[in-house]
């Protein structure tokens, strides 16, 4: 994949003010009024409206629905991967929750396979569904019900009902309606042994440490949109400048910054195909 090397890279910012304006609008657009009207609709999405994604009525937070038809659902990700893609790489996609952004990739893939992995399996409907009414390409998608990890086997995840997706859980619910449930875990490597180069898009919550304080745990990765947080490994506090600095150590080059968002490449890893919606 040809690398873009990026002495300083690209970055979106929002100045206090305006993004305590953007704040307010969004907290209106996404009201439970506003949200009601859109659920259970083929919803237009992306920057050109081609895409069309549904948010059922069940098991998807209020305002979800809103937030999609205005475009602030997952903002920071829909315009880092807007700006382009390897559309004829394998992706695997961390995290897909209902399947917004991975329509948005499926909707431009020329090769595939598309691997979602989602430990939620309440989702896994309407994340196969909204993938099926955008991708036009015919690219083959597999749907992995587990959490990623640093070994396999079982994990303890917390899970909100009203919310999209599950997060690795070191403490007791907290009574806000979320509960403990037991997952299958994967490994990035073992999601990624048959391809000898793939792109990751990945929004896990802090698990993302499990794969990039791994010696091997980037292997193949040619390139990637990935959201940083703050998160603990191997017992110790990790920042995202600790995972900024992790993911360099493997040798990829900082290419776009959006938020806790990024986008990186690594040098010499081949020729691709690079396209956006």
């Amino acid at each position: 994949m040809g690398a873009v090397r990026a002495t300083e890279p690209e970055s979106h910012a929002l100045s206090g003010q305006h993004l305590r304006l953007k704040l307010a609008a969004v907290r209106l657009l996404t009201s439970a009024p506003i949200d009601r009207l859109l659920r259970n609709r083929r919803i237009p999405y992306g920057a050109a409206r081609l895409l069309r994604v549904r948010i059922p009525d069940h098991s998807v937070a209020s305002g979800t629905a809103a937030a999609v038809f205005f475009g602030v659902y997952e903002p920071s990700e829909r315009r880092s991967i807007q700006r382009g893609f390897p559309v004829d790489l394998p992706i695997v996609e961390l995290g897909s929750g209902i399947g917004v952004i991975s329509s948005l990739l499926a909707f431009s893939m020329t090769k595939g396979p598309l691997v979602c992995v989602e430990a939620n399996e309440r989702l896994h409907d309407i994340l196969c569904d909204n993938i099926a009414g955008n991708n036009p390409h015919g690219v083959e998608v597999h749907v992995v019900g587990k959490a990623v990890g640093a070994s396999a086997g079982a994990g303890v995840f917390l899970r909100d009902d009203d919310h999209l997706g599950s997060r690795s859980a070191t403490s007791e619910p907290t009574g806000d309606g979320s509960k403990l449930v037991e997952v299958q875990t994967v490994t990035l490597a073992e999601l990624t042994d048959q391809f000898s180069e793939y792109a990751l898009i990945c929004d896990v919550e802090g698990a993302e440490a499990a794969f990039i304080f791994a010696p091997d745990g980037l292997q193949g990765c040619a390139w990637m949109c990935i959201e940083l947080h703050d998160t603990t490994w191997d017992g110790q506090p990790r920042s995202i400048d600790d995972l900024h600095a992790g993911v360099l150590a493997h040798g990829f080059n900082l290419e776009y910054v959006d938020g806790s968002v990024r986008v990186y490449s690594r040098p010499g890893a081949g020729a691709d195909e690079r396209a956006g919606e």
